[in-house]
């Protein structure tokens, strides 16, 4: 089993977010789990352009950027946990970005048979507009939404 932290702070290993994530990889790695980690800040993400690409051709688009590696990552792993801060009750610019060029996991219903968790982290207190909007994600993917 392998599950995948994708973190969307800027701040990667400096972040609150990732503190928070790294306490649910280090309960999964007692377990025996293989975790990975990625951090969106990492790669290259462009907007979605709705050129309708992915719809013809799974996982093929036309803009040329390091989505398909994120997107071939979270293919290969039963879990993955999505973690982002607060910004403006949303996920940040970046994870909004991988949830629309994953279109073609909405449509084909993807990730069916895994698991999607949330780490959220936020300095008013109020996540609960985020997290929603996780769990949104993990069930039009077709994935089973484990909670934040």
């Amino acid at each position: 089993m392998k599950v995948l932290l994708i973190s969307s702070s800027p701040h990667k290993e400096k972040s609150r977010t990732f503190f928070l994530a790294q306490e649910a990889l280090r309960g999964l790695a007692q377990e025996g789990i293989d975790t990975e980690t990625m951090h969106l800040d990492d790669y290259k993400i462009f907007f979605c352009k709705h050129c309708e690409e992915c719809h013809k051709k799974i996982l093929h688009c036309r803009v040329e950027d390091d989505v398909h590696i994120i997107l071939k990552n979270m293919l290969e792993c039963n879990g993955i946990i999505l973690a982002s801060p607060n910004y403006i009750n949303q996920v940040t610019a970046s994870m909004k970005a991988l949830f629309d060029r994953s279109a073609h996991f909405i449509h084909c219903k993807r990730l069916l048979g895994k698991y999607i968790a949330a780490t959220v982290s936020s300095g008013s207190g109020q996540d609960q507009d985020v997290l929603d909007y996780i769990r949104l994600y993990a069930h039009t993917c077709g994935a089973q939404y484990s909670g934040g």
